[in-house]
């Protein structure tokens, strides 16, 4: 798909900036509906900040957000001076002396790596979810997908050499696992069977609502230390020791739900680079429904139509430039943090503010790695990794590692792709350094044995990674709701978390909510779902029934 080099009209009923998943969803929704859709991006590419990028787009991405690493442009763009304070620390290095940067180059069409990699869970069609989406919008057609083949938490123990231990997430996975006594899996079954029943209304409505996970499993199930942290982090998927309970066990519940579904897992690992391709997915539907589509051209003027200042209600209508292009006018327009710079300050005569200012809250420590060999003995294709917070832990908050084989469409034969992340919360402006995953990368690589012998006692040494980049990304904070943004401006954050949740399960709730924050907008832009009209639904489906594996593109 082409973006437009010129336009056909110079008026639509909603103009998009940025191509983020939750822009994309919404653009290829307001589409079809029937709405004229102008889709903007500075970038060269489609996915905005979760992109699936090329070795090559990767490098120009953490060059153009790392000022210091090539000659200042005159006159950086306000997008680009806002995503180098979204993305920060940016180190991007060539570790290996046998495959230098050039060597590496040459594979670049091979490599499809994710600035924002995820999982997609697979709950009953009663969930709202991106799964239900996908479905209902038919971009299910465009996009295959695979099984995750385990989950793991990385448990060292005084009784056994390996340290990573498979966590059962079913039934069948507490039968046959050999890490648990008959007592444990006991007690691990009656914990999931009471999860799982949705029965636990009363005995959470009993609690201090922050009642925390931790204090559940070892006060109302006597779950042992080391089973709380398999559960709590590894199957809930909770960031921190003091999740409360309700909100882990409704995920859980979800997550069990989704097991078995396609197969013996309960999450999809996206093919070619997940969520951004997924992203492109909904922009290649918006476009066969006549959405207009402009990349690479930098916005040069932006003005709100008076009536957004107003008390008087009125329709709004915005002017837009593009750089050489004529005047654009809409009555909508919907954005992204990166673009709030480019609205103008707040009339004098308002009386509030016109432009919430994104608030820096939790910042996301993200590495990205490129192996030679598997990072672990015995990978599966696609696994997650979880590290979980321990007294002797640099972070205190659990960190995820997702590794992917050539088997996901990221990386060419014979390489791995692994993803780590965590959440922090800084009090300080000052975004906290990606260096604490250091010590994490250390232990996965030191996992390997790519250079051990069965001949030699010697301890193996460390893998060397190909790349490894390191960044730290700030999440942008949005009203829970378009209302305080002016009229017919819509903002929608980059990276959608529940509002005021320290953000649990990052690999997997940021797509769900990117497709809830998606629909809210749908109905602030066409006018609520009492007001919007005949005809006019969220993809709504053609053909009735339930979901099943015929309707989803899954490639085991």
């Amino acid at each position: 798909m082409s973006p437009q080099p010129e336009l056909e009209q110079t008026s639509y009923d909603a103009v998009i900036l940025g191509t983020g998943l939750p822009e994309s969803i919404l653009a290829a929704a307001l589409s079809k509906a029937g709405k004229t859709v102008l889709h903007v991006d500075e970038n060269p590419y489609y996915g905005g900040d979760w992109a699936a990028l090329t070795l090559s787009e990767l490098l120009s991405w953490a060059d153009s957000r790392s000022p210091s690493s090539q000659p200042e442009p005159p006159t950086p763009s306000p997008y680009l001076t806002l995503q180098r304070q979204t993305f920060t620390h940016v180190s991007l290095t060539f570790p290996s002396p046998s495959h230098p940067r050039e060597a590496l180059l040459r594979e670049s069409r091979h490599y499809a790596l994710s600035l924002h990699p995820s999982l997609l869970p697979t709950p009953p069609s009663s969930y709202p979810s991106l799964l239900r989406t996908l479905i209902d919008s038919d971009v299910s057609k465009y996009a295959t997908f695979r099984l995750l083949d385990g989950v793991a938490i990385y448990a060292p123990s005084s009784s056994s050499a390996d340290p990573i231990r498979p966590v059962p997430r079913a039934k069948e996975d507490v039968f046959r696992s050999k890490d648990l006594s008959l007592i444990e899996k006991r007690t691990v079954m009656r914990y999931l069977q009471w999860v799982a029943s949705g029965a636990w209304g009363d005995v959470l409505s009993a609690k201090p609502p922050d009642y925390p996970l931790q204090k559940l499993l070892e006060d109302d199930f006597k779950v042992p230390g080391h089973l709380r942290d398999s559960l709590a982090y590894a199957v809930a998927l909770s960031s921190d020791a003091q999740e409360p309970a309700r909100q882990a066990v409704e995920r859980t519940r979800k997550y069990l739900l989704s097991h078995g579904r396609f197969g013996p897992s309960s999450f999809l690992v996206g093919q070619y680079g997940g969520a951004g391709e997924l992203a492109q997915g909904f922009c290649r539907m918006a476009a066969v429904h006549t959405a207009t589509y402009i990349l690479s051209r930098p916005l040069t003027s932006l003005s709100l139509s008076p009536a957004s200042f107003s008390t008087t209600p009125a329709a709004p209508t915005h002017t837009l430039t593009l750089s050489t292009l004529p005047p654009i006018s809409t009555p909508h327009l919907i954005l992204s943090p990166s673009y709030v710079p480019y609205l103008p300050p707040p009339s004098p005569t308002s009386p509030s503010p016109s432009s919430p200012t994104p608030s820096p809250t939790t910042h996301l420590l993200r590495a990205l790695l490129i192996l030679p060999s598997p990072p672990l003995p015995n990978t599966p294709e696609s696994s997650l990794l979880i590290f979980p917070p321990s007294p002797e832990s640099p972070l205190q908050s659990a960190v995820s590692a997702l590794c992917l084989s050539e088997s996901a469409g990221v990386c060419p034969a014979g390489r791995w792709v692994m993803h780590l992340v965590v959440a922090v919360t800084a009090s300080s402006a000052a975004s906290p350094d990606p260096s604490a995953l250091k010590p994490y990368i250390a232990k996965l690589l030191s996992l390997s044995s790519s250079t051990s012998s069965p001949e030699t006692t010697e301890a193996p040494e460390p893998q060397t990674p190909l790349l490894k980049l390191l960044y730290t990304q700030t999440l942008h904070s949005c009203p829970s709701s378009p209302a305080p943004a002016p009229p017919g401006v819509h903002l929608v954050p980059s990276l959608p978390l529940p509002a005021g949740a320290h953000p649990h399960a990052l690999l997997i709730e940021g797509p769900e909510e990117a497709a809830r924050w998606a629909e809210r907008v749908f109905w602030a832009v066409v006018g609520g779902k009492e007001e919007g009209g005949e005809g006019l639904e969220f993809f709504a489906r053609e053909v009735g029934g339930e979901e099943g594996e015929g309707e989803m593109g899954e490639d085991e």
